[in-house]
């Protein structure tokens, strides 16, 4: 970059030698205007905003400020504080063939006409507002806005940005108003876990551009897990050699990690959009690929691999080693190193004691230091680290766990399980983050956590004193990624994580669903435009089957759980539309097909488009004799599920798979007649993490008399058995044409899980929804 002119007077050369650092920046702050998404501006001036999320106090003026070439943001004081935010002003508003803002000390740009102005200023002196607050003022001739600091400004821009409207006359322009605005939290932030699926870079710096755009300013980047370490340690680098990477048994390698300066480049970025990085360092548990690199810092000794399946493993490091306190203190130092912000993340959940239980060094620490259980031991693990954290003047968050036999002293409570763990903190004097399972969990299907139950979610536990409320910084919304790489992760997010920014920023007192509902709808230009593929909002419908044996009729019914839509259904696998049957009873299914049903509210798409495949097939209506029999946990719909046509989804839970646990099992379909059989199937779910397993072995036979079987084939499934996807597989055999009234299919279950597995010695399931006769 250039330096400005030495003749310059003094004040003048300071002023834009920021600017020219602030703008020299312009590759790094810029992102792409979303102007241009903005629908044009009805003729009712004082019509409501539809800024997401909502603000605390608005006011409208008659008249508008219309944006032109001449336009340009002043910068009235404390010019170094507020030249970034005019920098990302001007870099966010772009309009026409290259028109937008230009940045000057006064009116006049220097070569320049006299324009509108933006006039930034950090002298608002309103205690009420606080750091993050702001006063936007809009009149036809300027806009000013206010506040107490360099968040406040930018946030206030975020409002501006949102507040755009492209007039039918192709200007951009602004209605007057008066938007007084402020954070009811503190703690505005979303999880990513990047330890079971990397994300890149690019992709973590575009979600802090998102969270910044809605007003949240915490990034808890989760950044250790069993299936992998994504942060570089220079002294030990076996933790991104080794750890970084986990290999199937088909050989595939996944992986990857942040280099230290990928990191400074994220907080650098985070920084300027005055979002704090919140980093992870999981432990005691969710550690194995830690161990794996190192392995002498568990109980075992290992070895280990790092693990391609999901799960809580029994391996954690050793809380009776102090090589692992010290391994633990020099990578903590040098994340410190990295992150500046006050808060660093030690998890703490999920730690089995089984390994410390069973470990002499751990019972000896016990008995060292007066602890009755490994409870406590988690404890004494937890001060300690709590202890050198502050020494460095740093601040330990840990997951509810943390409370368990004693919370360190000045930890911050995340609370997940429930409210609980925000009760307790708060009620014993320490600060806690509230992101419960039950409302704030985005990897979670939206039959669980939809946006109206997110919108719901309220921060604060009933039952605390005002003083104990204040202990509740916030809350945050959790991208596990378990089942989400990358590319899932933007319709897992939105627009869920509108409903948590206005739940955390706006007024509780104002909250309506139906508002925010009617602001969303304009809101997704703006994310279409920020390039954000935006999910559903809630799973409104479900289809449920019934099957009549006797009578070999089937039929489904689908079901709303709101009130007042509009179903449309095709049967052929394509997208409902407005074309398409509407939806008055249950449909008889009499062959193979895809049933989808979708919801249209005021003749729009609305929510998840449901499906569920059937097969028409010779043995549908057999009766079905088995052994052993189903378990009472998954019985599907009876005796009846294995030959009623009705096929299983990738999920186990789905109500339509019977479960068998721990043994072979024989199903037989009596057809009701000899039949020609040219090829008999049986479809298998596996899902291996949570020890659903296809079987080893499947055996086919047929009977025309029921007593005597003749063995018609055996197939071998070869499937993998260290990945964490959930496979549906057809295992068959073809036939040449054989009578039979009878077949049998007999499976090989897999055995207990293998060592190595996070549920290493359990049963296995074997999970089955038709026997399919062609």
């Amino acid at each position: 970059m250039s330096f400005p002119d030495a003749s310059l007077p003094r004040r003048r050369r300071r002023l834009l030698f920021v600017l020219g650092t602030a703008l020299a920046l312009a590759p790094f702050l810029k992102y792409a205007s979303y102007a241009a998404a903005q629908a044009p501006a009805p003729a009712d001036r004082d019509a409501v905003l539809n800024i997401i999320p909502r603000p605390w106090n608005t006011e409208f003026h008659p008249g508008r400020f219309v944006f032109s070439r001449d336009t340009v943001v002043v910068l009235e004081d404390h010019w170094t504080e507020t030249a970034p935010v005019a920098a990302y002003l001007a870099e966010n508003l772009v309009w026409g063939s290259g028109g937008g803002l230009k940045i000057g000390e006064t009116r006049s740009l220097p070569g320049g006409a006299a324009g509108a102005a933006i006039r930034l200023s950090l002298r608002a002196k309103k205690p009420d507002l606080g750091a993050e607050g702001y006063i936007l003022k809009v009149l036809p001739g300027e806009i000013r806005l206010e506040a107490n600091a360099a968040a406040g400004l930018f946030y206030g821009v975020q409002t501006l940005r949102q507040a755009l409207r492209i007039e039918h006359d192709g200007t951009l322009a602004l209605p007057c108003l008066t938007v007084t605005d402020r954070p009811r939290f503190g703690w505005r932030g979303m999880l990513l876990d990047c330890g079971r699926h990397f994300m890149s870079k690019e992709f973590v710096k575009r979600y802090i551009d998102l969270l910044a755009v809605h007003k949240m300013n915490r990034f808890h980047w989760h950044l250790t897990e069993d299936q992998g370490w994504r942060i570089e340690i220079k002294k030990y680098p076996l933790l991104t050699e080794i750890g970084a990477w986990r290999t199937d048994d088909a050989g595939n390698r996944y992986g990857g990690f942040y280099t230290q300066d990928d990191i400074r480049e994220v907080v650098a970025y985070a920084r300027s959009r005055f979002v704090t990085v919140v980093p992870e360092i999981e432990m005691p548990g969710h550690s194995v690929a830690a161990l794996a690199a190192y392995p002498e810092l568990s109980c075992t000794g290992g070895p280990f691999d790092v693990p391609t399946l999901w799960g809580v493993y029994k391996d954690v490091y050793c809380a009776g080693n102090d090589r692992t306190f010290a391994f633990l203190e020099d990578v903590l130092s040098e994340v410190i190193g990295l992150f500046p912000g006050p808060y660093i993340h030690i998890g703490g959940d999920e730690a089995p004691k089984d390994r410390w239980n069973a470990c002499p060094k751990c019972q000896a620490r016990m008995r060292a230091e007066g602890l009755k259980d490994e409870s406590e031991l988690q404890s004494y693990f937890i001060r300690r680290i709590e202890r050198f954290l502050s020494s460095e003047g740093r601040i330990l968050i840990g997951w509810d766990e943390i409370l368990e036999g004693g919370l360190a002293p000045n930890a911050v409570v995340q609370s997940w399980r429930s409210f609980d763990g925000a009760l307790a903190a708060a009620r014993s004097g320490h600060d806690a983050v509230v992101s419960p399972v039950s409302h704030a969990y985005f990897d979670y299907d939206l039959s669980r956590t939809d946006l109206r139950r997110v919108y719901a979610f309220e921060p604060v536990p009933p039952g605390l004193t005002i003083e104990e409320s204040r202990h509740i910084l916030g809350g945050e919304c959790n991208m596990w990624t378990e089942y989400a790489p990358q590319e899932t992760i933007d319709g897992k997010m939105f627009p869920r994580i509108l409903a948590m920014a206005e739940v955390l920023w706006s007024r509780a007192g104002d909250r309506d669903f139906q508002d925010f509902r009617s602001r969303l709808r304009a809101h997704r230009p703006r994310l279409e435009a920020l390039g954000v593929r935006v999910g559903e909002e809630a799973r409104p419908l479900s289809i449920a089957t019934s099957f009549q044996a006797e009578s070999d009729r089937l039929t489904a019914a689908v079901q709303s759980r709101e009130p007042g839509l509009e179903i449309r259904y095709t049967f052929d696998g394509t997208q409902p539309t407005l074309r398409s049957p509407v939806y008055r009873e249950p449909v008889e299914i009499t062959g193979s097909c895809r049933l989808k049903a979708a919801a249209f509210l005021e003749g729009r798409p609305y929510g998840r488009v449901e499906e569920r495949e059937f097969v028409g097939h010779r043995g549908r209506g057999g009766r079905v004799a088995l052994s052993p029999s189903f378990s009472s946990r998954y019985p599907a719909a009876g005796l009846s599920s294995l030959a009623d046509g009705v096929r299983g989804a990738p999920d186990h839970l789905d109500g339509a798979w019977q479960g068998f646990e721990g043994t072979d099992v024989e199903i037989t379909v009596d057809l009701g007649q000899v039949l020609h059989v040219r090829r008999l199937s049986c479809g298998f779910l596996q899902h291996a993490s949570v020890a659903v397993t296809i079987p080893d072995q499947v055996e086919f036979f047929v009977s025309t008399d029921g007593r005597t079987f003749r063995h018609a084939g055996t197939a071998w499934p070869r499937v993998p058995r260290k990945t964490a996807d959930r496979l549906i597989r057809d295992v068959s055999v073809d036939l040449e044409s054989v009578k039979a009234r009878h077949v049998r299919v007999r499976a090989r279950n897999a055995g207990p899980c293998p060592a190595g597995h996070p549920l290493a010695g359990i049963k296995t399931w074997i999970f089955a929804d038709e026997v399919v006769v062609d």
